[in-house]
């Protein structure tokens, strides 16, 4: 019987289970991207280098399982859920176009299955190249353009055009190291840094100036972009449990999800309809 270790989510992975989890669309955490390179691909070669590559890359092989409200994780032997061909040869751009939007919307399991599906390319030119759906829980864009280049290096290695690429890192090492910063000297850091954030509002009162007082604050704490990208490190760091205290704070921020998206979901629906499945693609 296999052996299997098992990790919780990562801060970053538990914002985009809870996105998901809430969300009409289930496709949201979906990362639907394609590679082409512009001349025509042996698409036997290259299915044979996609097949290898994956098994290179252990975040083909997260499986989540349910643990009460969250998930928890293991590895197992790297898989995709299917890798098919697409033709267009003698169809259009757009064809093609809507062909990967509707592919990429299909939302992907999360449960004990394989979160990634792949696509062999051939273009309206004639080009050769991949088109994948990938979710987030397992790779990031900067995790599956390495992934591309990993598989072409691979391709042209069979086509005797290149060298064989280096190891691919393990992703559970990083896994480990992302759990482990929990109990580190950098996440007491990050929350006496959030604290201090925290510790003051902005100014609420009015004055002869007109807004003269809260630009300059705003403009003391930094940008709005700045400042966005602020809210996203601290909800990816120790937000979860900055904010009510660490037994707390995974309920408080499936909370905050669901209202968040629940407030979504209403705003996007038509005039009239009260109430909707959430089963959707």
């Amino acid at each position: 019987m296999e052996s299997r270790t098992y990790y919780p989510l990562t801060p970053s992975q538990m914002s985009l289970f809870f996105s998901r989890k809430y969300a009409l669309k289930k496709s949201i955490i979906n990362i639907p991207t394609s590679m082409v390179v512009h001349e025509k691909l042996d698409l036997d070669v290259l299915e044979d280098a996609v097949n290898e590559a994956v098994k290179r890359w252990d975040s083909f092989g997260i499986r989540l399982i349910k643990d009460g409200k969250l998930a928890k994780q293991y590895f197992t032997s790297p898989e995709v859920e299917s890798v098919e061909r697409l033709d267009f040869t003698n169809k259009s751009r757009e064809e093609m176009e809507e062909a990967f939007e509707k592919l990429g919307s299909k939302k992907l399991e999360v449960y004990d299955k394989p979160m990634a599906r792949i696509y062999l390319l051939t273009t309206p030119e004639g080009h050769g190249g991949v088109f994948t759906v990938i979710s987030h829980l397992i790779l990031d864009s900067w995790a599956i353009s390495s992934f591309y280049k990993d598989l072409m290096e691979i391709y042209y290695h069979k086509m005797g055009k290149g060298d064989y690429p280096k190891d691919v890192v393990p992703y559970e090492e990083v896994l480990k190291k992302e759990i482990e910063y929990k109990d580190s000297p950098a996440y007491e850091r990050d929350k006496a840094y959030w604290e201090k954030e925290f510790n003051t509002d902005e100014p609420i009162y009015t004055s002869v100036n007109g807004s003269e007082f809260l630009e300059k604050y705003r403009k003391k704490r930094g940008n709005e972009e700045k400042r966005a990208m602020g809210s996203f490190f601290f909800r990816n760091t120790v937000g979860h449990d900055f904010i009510l205290g660490e037994e707390r704070g995974s309920r408080y921020i499936e909370e905050l999800y669901r209202n968040a998206t629940a407030a979504f979901n209403a705003s996007s629906l038509p005039n009239g309809i009260s109430n909707i499945s959430s089963k959707s693609k």
